[in-house]
């Protein structure tokens, strides 16, 4: 079975009012999802803060046909059968568009308010159950309540009384990028898999093992929506090109852990003592402006393999590449237009492209 071929918008923008305008704008043009990340606090003052969901219900009820989904939310800051209620309340709200992109959680979403971020093994139990939470609850009626007990939650005699409109329930995207225990989490209980910096080749394997996890509790891979998060900027103008390179090198940088970017091919060289972890440089910017000079070392072959930058030719080129290993959903993260400054004007004329350059030649 051929999947069709999905593209959306995950938007990073200064303002709600902007990303309200983007996401309208994203119906308009013909593309078919649109995410924001759920954050609290971003990189710089004005990046991701506001509130996912009112955004989502105020986008939801000017649009008819895309969907939303966080890009993601976690396990850490909201017990899982609030979430549960919220994304159904969603769901009816924009008459079956809610999904749920959920993932382990981060730092800076939670140990600066005082809410505990735990070991690695800690959050992703946490998700594993919180997935299944949130199932069992949209399966639930007051005739059959559902039970679930937990290292980290619990369910006794439960029901959520508000119901979806999509059947069985809205999709949920696990969120995660290349561990096997999480990906396993995606081929055994995902509809979706959100990934996000990857590689074609570091794609075509995490998914292979996303398969092989399906493969062994008997599930389909036609089952599972398998996106990907990239970086996309079209454009002819090679200045422009040298511009948004530099720009994710530095976003490349702050945004992977130090063992990441080795395995990419960088090895950074900060000064001792320093942190460049995303988690770690949050409202810094002492610590952005040497992470922009370390950033200046690193290959643009890296940002190469890791983002789309280039005319039309050379971006339909490279989402071939990422379909032929599987992806069926290209999420474009920070719409980027014909301008270094995100705006809603430059959104716009990418997203005339795409409708009239790229996605036709998906269709």
């Amino acid at each position: 079975m051929n999947k069709k071929i999905k593209f959306g918008i995950c938007a990073h923008y200064p303002n709600i009012h902007d990303i309200v305008k983007i996401g309208i704008l994203t119906e308009k043009y013909d593309l078919d999802s649109f995410w924001i990340p759920d954050h609290l606090t971003d990189l710089l003052p004005e990046g991701d803060k506001v509130d996912i969901w009112t955004t989502f219900a105020t986008i939801g009820v000017q649009t008819n046909k895309i969907m939303f989904s966080p890009s993601v939310t976690d396990t850490q800051r909201i017990h899982p059968a609030r979430t549960a209620n919220i994304v159904a309340t969603l769901d009816d709200l924009t008459n079956g568009r809610a999904a749920l992109g959920i993932g382990a959680g981060e730092v800076m979403n939670t140990t600066p308010y005082g809410i505990e971020f735990g070991s690695v093994d800690e959050r992703v139990t946490k998700l594993e159950e919180a997935i299944k939470v949130i199932k069992l609850l949209w399966e639930s009626t007051r005739d059959n309540r559902v039970n679930f007990s937990g290292k980290y939650f619990s369910l006794n005699n439960a029901v959520l009384d508000q119901k979806s409109i999509q059947k069985p329930a809205p999709p949920i995207y696990v969120g995660v990028m290349g561990t096997s225990r999480t990906l396993k989490i995606v081929g055994e209980l995902g509809d979706g898999w959100i990934p996000w910096t990857n590689s074609v080749e570091s794609y075509d394997k995490r998914a292979k093992m996303i398969e092989e996890s399906a493969n062994r509790v008997n599930r389909s891979m036609d089952s599972i929506d398998m996106a990907n998060m990239i970086h996309i900027a079209i454009t002819d103008d090679e200045k422009f090109q040298r511009e948004i390179t530099n720009m994710m090198k530095t976003e490349i940088l702050i945004t992977n852990h130090p063992n990441v970017l080795r395995k990419m091919g960088f090895d950074p060289k900060p000064p001792e003592g320093f942190d460049y972890t995303y988690q770690r440089v949050l409202g810094n910017m002492d610590i952005v402006n040497k992470a922009v000079e370390v950033a200046k070392d690193m290959p643009d072959e890296i940002v190469d393999k890791y983002t789309i930058i280039g005319n039309v030719d050379k971006v339909i080129d490279r989402i071939e590449d990422f379909i032929k290993v599987g992806a069926n959903h290209i999420i474009i993260r920070d719409i980027i237009g014909q301008n270094i400054n995100a705006s809603v004007k430059s959104a716009e004329e990418t997203l005339q492209i795409l409708n009239k350059q790229v996605i036709p030649h998906f269709k």
